[in-house]
């Protein structure tokens, strides 16, 4: 189809919405030229909430804060725009007592946010500094912080990603592309606390190109590799498309990193963007192999990264399908039954997941549901009964209100279940709902603020917009035939070739990035 190939043509340009928390750090090193700190500061100005703060188009209350924090702090250092600061701070005396609203904080919250904190009452800001969230969020940071080996960044590692929020280290390792952590803010802070550097210069000039609309995180053209072509194996559109450069952009990475990581300039792997890369490889033919998988295994579940304080609801749902789509993984049944139980232990009372990576639970418990098929029957029923009651009377589903991207997810795992046709209403429904129209994304991602990438959410919607019945039915009975090898991989028995399969928010969406050249 026209739109997946025209994707996949553009897939790797790391396509994002923009941070006002980077933003403000990028404003506050006054590394930039002063027409470009202006061009900055009024792309800020304009993003400010009717309500005082600063963040995604979706309302959550630490990514609103700690957007709003950097930005007030940024604000307050210039000594400008003094209405939008005032209107800032009192945001953040109402917001900052509801951070217990959220079930799950952004990330590196317990570190950045308290050292923000500091700044602010050095600048003498009148903040509820004194609150049970603000002591919360200190005495988690201090544990964090207790856990961190002294001078671990002198190498590259993923805490550089959140360096702003660190003090007196005695050098941090620069990541290949002049970055810290693939972070604007964190290489902003790292201007301010050693100085010029134009390796460090160079990455944020980058952002000059797209009307410093700055993002969270950049680049991550592996992640988007990975996550478009598992949504493209799902849609059976990879032999329908020309994926081989992306495959081979994907294989080059895992060969030389021994695994994968967000981008070829993060040179840190994690268990989440490996067992993603991991599932499309093997499918389309490449030998990858079970060690890839194997170096994050924990006694009760896989690790995403080294020292995370939680572990990944959605990186532990991944290797799940990664193993069961590898009959000879060693030890493959007591590692299947060690995932199965690390879910059973996570699923939440209304019978869904929810991820540190991703707000919504539709993104978890659909990829739960695609990766635990029918090895836990009880289980799957828990989730697709959620979906079930939770899908909305417009036909989507969305945890505020109805969003493209959450009604595709939906809908890859009940078509995936619809044997018996049990879940068609749901599907026809849902279905309709995404041929109604374009809607902006919401930003659902979670870094030290929200974000959308946008075109891995694209590749998971565009199917479910633009494909006719037949091409969804196609996708389903080649996923269909994929929980069927499985299964018969599991049970010893030979799976035949299947003659289906190929040869192979509140307000408008946030500024987008596109910095081709960046990577």
């Amino acid at each position: 189809m026209k739109e997946a190939k025209t994707l996949l043509e553009r897939c790797g340009r790391s396509a994002v919405s923009s941070s006002p928390y980077d933003e403000a750090w990028v404003l506050r090193s006054r590394s930039l030229r002063e027409e470009d700190e202006r061009e900055l500061l009024w792309n800020l100005l304009s993003e400010q909430k009717k309500d005082g703060s600063w963040g995604a188009s979706v309302f959550y209350i630490h990514d609103r804060v700690v957007n709003t924090l950097a930005v007030v702090l940024a604000l307050t250092e210039r000594e400008e725009a003094a209405q939008e600061r005032e209107r800032g701070l009192e945001f953040l005396r109402q917001g900052i007592p509801r951070l217990g609203e959220d079930e799950v904080e952004t990330i590196g919250f317990e570190l950045v946010f308290p050292g923000m904190l500091e700044t602010a009452r050095a600048l003498g800001l009148a903040l509820p500094y004194e609150c049970e969230a603000v002591r919360a969020a200190e005495e988690m940071g201090r544990r964090k912080r207790a856990l961190i080996p002294p001078g671990i960044f002198v190498k590259q590692t993923p805490l550089s990603h959140s360096l702003e929020a660190f003090a007196g280290y005695e050098d941090a390792g620069v990541f290949p592309n002049g970055s810290l952590g693939c972070s604007p803010a964190a290489t902003a802070a790292f201007l301010m606390q050693r100085g010029l550097r134009e390796e460090c210069m160079h990455y944020l000039r980058q952002f000059q190109q797209g009307g410093w609309n700055v993002p969270s995180i950049y680049p991550f053209e592996i992640f988007e590799y990975a996550w478009i072509l598992y949504n493209f194996l799902l849609a059976g559109l990879l032999d329908k498309v020309d994926a081989r450069p992306a495959l081979e952009a994907l294989w080059r990475h895992v060969q030389a990193f021994g695994g994968a990581s967000i981008s070829d300039a993060f040179p840190v792997i994690d268990s989440d963007d490996t067992a993603m890369a991991y599932i499309v490889l093997k499918e389309a033919g490449y030998p990858v192999q079970p060690s890839l998988l194997e170096q994050f295994e924990e006694k009760s579940w896989f690790r995403c990264f080294e020292m995370e304080r939680n572990p990944s609801i959605s990186a532990n749902i991944h290797i799940l399908e990664a193993v069961r789509r590898t009959p000879d993984y060693p030890r493959r049944q007591e590692v299947l039954d060690k995932l199965l139980g690390f879910l059973r232990r996570t699923i939440r009372a209304d019978g869904s997941w929810l991820d540190k990576w991703h707000i919504s639970p539709y993104y978890c418990t659909a990829h739960a549901l695609l990766a635990i098929g029918e090895l836990d029957e009880e289980l799957s029923m828990r989730a697709l009964e959620y979906l079930r009651r939770t899908q909305n009377e417009d036909g989507g589903w969305g945890i505020r209100r109805s969003s493209e991207e959450e009604t595709a997810y939906a809908l890859q795992a009940l078509v995936a279940r619809n044997t018996s046709g049990a879940f068609q209403a749901e599907i026809d429904a849902g279905v309709r709902y995404m041929r109604t129209g374009l809607r902006p994304p919401p930003e659902l991602w979670v870094d030290k603020g929200l974000y959308c990438p946008l075109d891995v959410v694209e590749s998971a919607c565009l199917v479910w917009r633009a494909g006719t019945e037949e091409e969804m039915r196609g996708a389903e009975t080649i996923r269909l035939a994929s929980v069927r090898r499985g299964e018969q991989a599991r049970s010893g028995l030979a799976a035949p070739a299947d003659p289906a399969e190929g040869d192979a928010g509140d307000d408008s969406s946030a500024p987008v990035l596109d910095c081709s050249s960046g990577t």
